[in-house]
């Protein structure tokens, strides 16, 4: 998932309204990213990219895109939920304020079961069912959380179980044969001064769990805050790999870490400094994707970028080669015989790519100032409804033509923001300039900074 805000969540919002309210230019939102890929199981020209503007979708293959506005699915403004497609083309996503269900046109979306609660951190499609998902809440405090079963492609949910314990789950992956797997975390608090990890497993589909302590014997660390699911082998539902997450203050790398037996024990299987996805692909081939990151993070000292890429493991992942050292890897998916992966607009070129070949060449589909527009909706629609303004926004600062009518764009001039990479876009990006105080864009910044992306599907 993408970050759902959890304990952050309130705070976050009460910042955003606050900077909101001065006296600046429009609020254009963030630098644009694509942070996971989900693809209709029953149409093979159907996906969708979750992106840090909503949902993106294209109907072609990727060859076109139109997008949904964060707003019309609830989302606050630093969100990054999981979307699912399931098998009627419907979307789920995850979110603070609830799951979210979205007509195969993203042109409306509701809250399909009330009794699923707010804070749901992640949602995980069945790889053997494609009606079927689950999800699960994580609301902290003393609420007790547990994981939610649709099997109507996300119309009813209904608990698999009593609920499990007053923790916070961050991330969920489901697997072949009733295999299930939960990670969370308990928050340090006065009578337990450090975090401590745990995982989640279920062998018939939800209904009883075993909990296992993801310790230092298994590799947390000091400098640790979370540990986040990754991927389950389609082939051996033993075979799972997760992340761990550093604390908000600590400057150090993220850990891929791998279980053979379950998650009962785990592995090290090497550092980097943001993993961005992990995939069991079709071809047999185990991908990794790790994110360009200048370190170390003191402004005072020169930053060094950090080794990123592409990465491709024969051996189930105990060692990996590199198969590109020139891209920004956000997410992983694999498509009809393709790996698909999220790119970095500024760095890169494009945000989604296609490759033939594992990576070794990728094909450009989405380019910011390439989509065609907001979804085509009725007036009556809630989508166009809540989303009038933000599409304003995001046609501006992304350079999309408008079909029809004019279009006058605020906070004067569009340019590419300067990220320090080489590759570029024509489009603009988000460098609308707006006036205000510095310190609050700086608060703000820091902010996105504490609540970067999960987990891509």
């Amino acid at each position: 998932m993408r970050s759902p805000l959890g304990a952050l969540g309130f705070s976050v919002g009460l910042v955003w309204g606050l900077l909101a309210g001065t006296p600046t230019a429009r609020a254009h939102g963030r630098f644009p990213e694509t942070h996971g890929l989900t693809f209709h199981p029953g149409d093979s020209e159907t996906l969708v990219a979750g992106s840090t503007f909503g949902p993106v979708i294209s109907r072609d293959g990727g060859q076109t895109w139109r997008w949904a506005c964060e707003t019309a699915l609830l989302l606050n403004a630093l969100e990054d939920p999981t979307y699912v497609l399931m098998s009627d083309g419907s979307l789920v996503a995850s979110g603070f304020a609830g799951l979210q269900r979205g007509t195969p046109s993203l042109c409306s979306f509701a809250e399909p079961d009330e009794d699923v609660g707010f804070a749901i951190t992640d949602v995980d499609r069945s790889p053997e069912d494609p009606a079927v998902a689950f999800a699960i809440t994580s609301a902290g405090g003393d609420v007790v959380n547990g994981l939610f079963r649709s099997a109507d492609d996300g119309a009813t949910w209904e608990a698999t179980s009593d609920p499990i314990e007053a923790i916070l789950f961050e991330s969920i992956l489901v697997g072949t044969g009733g295999r299930i797997y939960l990670s969370g975390v308990y928050p340090a608090t006065s009578e337990r001064p450090e975090p401590e990890a745990f995982i989640h497993r279920s062998s018939d589909g939800g209904a009883i769990w075993e909990r296992f302590a993801f310790d230092a014997a298994q590799g947390w660390t000091d400098d640790d805050r979370t540990l986040l699911l990754l991927a389950v082998d389609p082939a051996d539902p033993d075979h799972l790999f997760a992340k761990t997450l550093p604390d908000y203050s600590a400057d150090a790398p993220e850990r891929l870490v791998q279980s053979r037996d379950g998650g009962e024990t785990w592995s090290d299987a090497g550092e980097h400094r943001e993993i961005g996805g992990l995939l069991f692909a079709g071809d047999g081939a185990l991908y990794l994707g790790t994110e360009w990151v200048a370190m170390p993070s003191d402004p005072t000292m020169e930053a060094v970028p950090y080794p990123h890429g592409l990465y491709r493991s024969d051996d189930g992942g105990d060692t990996f080669t590199v198969v590109r050292d020139d891209l920004d890897v956000g997410c992983l998916g694999w498509h009809d015989g393709a790996l698909w992966l999220c790119a970095d607009q500024y760095r890169d070129g494009f945000l989604v790519g296609e490759s033939a070949d594992g990576g070794v060449t990728v094909q450009e589909r989405l380019i910011l100032d390439e989509m065609e527009g907001p979804v085509e909706c009725d007036p009556g629609d809630s989508t166009p409804q809540l989303c009038s303004v933000r599409d304003q926004d995001v046609l501006c600062d992304f350079q999309v033509e408008p079909e029809t009518g004019g279009m006058m764009c605020d906070a004067g001039t569009l340019a590419a923001p300067d990220m320090g990479g080489s590759g570029g876009s024509s489009g603009g990006g988000c460098g609308c300039a707006t006036t205000g105080p510095a310190e609050g864009a700086s608060f703000l910044l820091l902010i996105l900074a504490l609540t970067r992306r999960r987990r891509s599907p």
